[in-house]
């Protein structure tokens, strides 16, 4: 994430600077819902099955989108995945 945000502030490039504010919102997006998985786990002694458990039980406000369009659902183990 620290990379596409040295490459945000630094391009001349607007494409490249666009891409990279994208990649940047993207993984902030993967952290939020990792540390709201983490939470749900700490709370709940278990994993949720879906991220909308994560909005039902108030641990999120929102699933906020991705900015590529990618939809995640969580596994067994609590990661997350990209859904098929």
């Amino acid at each position: 994430k620290q990379i596409w945000k040295v490459i945000y502030e630094t391009t001349d490039d607007e494409t490249t600077r666009e891409r990279a504010q994208m990649y940047t919102v993207h993984f902030t997006f993967l952290d939020y819902l990792d540390a709201a998985i983490k939470k749900y786990k700490d709370t709940y002694d278990a994993y949720p099955k879906k991220l909308e458990d994560l909005v039902s039980k108030k641990i999120i406000p929102k699933i906020p989108e991705d900015p590529f369009g990618f939809e995640f659902v969580i596994g067994t183990d609590g990661e997350l995945r990209v859904k098929n």
